[in-house]
């Protein structure tokens, strides 16, 4: 499983973020363009709303519920009010006054916004038409030119994935390790970097900072927090959790086991340091700077899925300090391209396990290894994280099982190294 996981979270997800950051970085708003013709035949990204009839079940204090595919959802009622849904019965809006319980058993259509990569077939008078084949759709030039960006990149994630997986493949194929050391000091300086320009933006909207904590624990706790709560935190949050700090799944162990020690609970002691660094402090600021960035929805809409959390971080930063994102997109790549490094040494210890440790044999996994960094790059990022969370999870669970079983020894551990410092003492 550990394999699994090193060609899914360790690898796939990396090169995928990695050129999902480059291509959001190179894209460029249509309406820029001095010659609009010239974007016929090109594939762009576009938003609309799409709308949806929704029937409203129930309406609690500050949530309401309605059905989606035979589910109920909740959504907080400040998203019901104005342009965003009407009411069929009446094709009204709904009034922040209007009672809302007279909502239940009546059908709204909800207008959502939803992206899509398509190409520019044609412009005809002031209509766009998009698509290829069967699925083309019209829309008007001025709806077209307010939201559509040019994708240049869309679609080349495996152009990007060779070129990174040579990089990869130089480093633990080649055994030029200059490209891994060079690597290993960057990245603790973007680290820094990136820590203190989110220290920057919550100094400047210091007086916004309790307000957001406000925001997060009351929507811990509203109607539509509890069942985002029961779904999202144990089932989403977990998954997110075990694959940013990776607690709980065995990976880190095995990079640890490496450091020579007299007392094996000293290393698990600066083991913990890592999840809580990495969620507890990283995590918790880029939370507070995406909330006191957002201001009145301009990045994202509370309660929505956000497919693409690190462009959302990007325009965040960007709000605040314009240069910023670039030095966040190198971060990334140079953080993939770490991971990489890292998940491959894990992957590679459990490979060797299995099938011993000659030289065609760990060939063999390495080539592999980054065959999968360009299969990443090229994929949709929902097919990787499904993979990379199948994978993480079938080493979670042995790991956690082994784990109930060596609690006894852990214990004996932690208590002679305790001794040993109170010796010191």
């Amino acid at each position: 499983m550990c394999i699994g996981g090193s060609f899914g979270g360790g690898n796939m997800f990396q090169s995928n973020q990695a050129f999902a950051m480059i291509e959001y970085k190179t894209q460029s708003h249509v309406s820029e363009m001095k010659n609009i013709q010239d974007v016929v035949g090109e594939k762009v990204k576009y938003n609309y709303a799409l709308k949806e009839a929704r029937m409203v079940t129930s309406v609690s204090k500050d949530s309401i519920y309605y059905t989606v595919n035979n589910s109920s959802v909740a959504r907080a009622k400040k998203e019901f009010l104005g342009d965003k849904m009407i009411v069929s019965a009446t094709n009204s809006k709904i009034s922040p006054k209007e009672d809302l319980m007279a909502l239940v058993g009546q059908e709204i259509v909800a207008s959502l916004p939803k992206t899509i990569d398509t190409k520019v077939m044609a412009f005809e008078n002031d209509m766009v038409q998009l698509g290829e084949g069967s699925a083309v759709m019209n829309v008007s030039k001025e709806d077209f030119l307010k939201t559509a960006v040019l994708n240049p990149l869309y679609g080349n994630g495996w152009i990007f994935g060779i070129i990174m997986a040579v990089f990869v493949g130089i480093v633990i194929i080649g055994g030029i390790k200059k490209i891994a050391k060079v690597t290993d000091k960057i990245v603790p300086f973007m680290v820094v970097i990136y820590v203190a320009a989110s220290l920057v933006i919550l100094g400047m909207h210091f007086d916004q900072i309790p307000n957001a904590f406000g925001q997060i624990l009351s929507g811990a706790f509203s109607g539509i927090g509890i069942i985002g709560g029961t779904i999202g935190v144990l089932i989403q949050g977990f998954k997110r959790a075990a694959f940013s700090n990776e607690a709980g799944i065995g990976s880190a162990s095995i990079a640890h086991s490496a450091v020579r020690t007299k007392y094996a609970a000293s290393e698990g002691l600066v083991a913990l340091l890592e999840p809580f660094i990495d969620t507890v402090l990283v995590c918790t600021m880029t939370a507070l700077v995406l909330i006191v960035s957002n201001g009145n929805g301009e990045i994202m809409t509370y309660g929505q899925e956000i497919k693409e959390g690190v462009q959302v971080t990007s325009q965040a930063f960007e709000s605040n300090i314009s240069w910023f994102p670039w030095v966040l997109t190198i971060a990334v790549v140079l953080f993939a391209f770490s991971t990489m490094i890292s998940w491959s040494y894990y992957g590679y210890q459990a490979w060797s396990f299995l099938f011993g440790r000659s030289k065609k044999v760990e060939y063999a996994y390495k080539l592999i290894f980054c065959l999968f960094v360009i299969v990443g790059a090229a994929s949709q990022l929902k097919s990787v994280i499904d993979f990379s969370d199948a994978m993480i999870f079938a080493m979670l669970v042995p790991n956690m099982i082994g784990l109930f079983f060596l609690a006894p020894r852990v214990r004996d551990e932690l208590s002679r190294f305790m001794k040993k410092v109170k010796t010191v003492k």
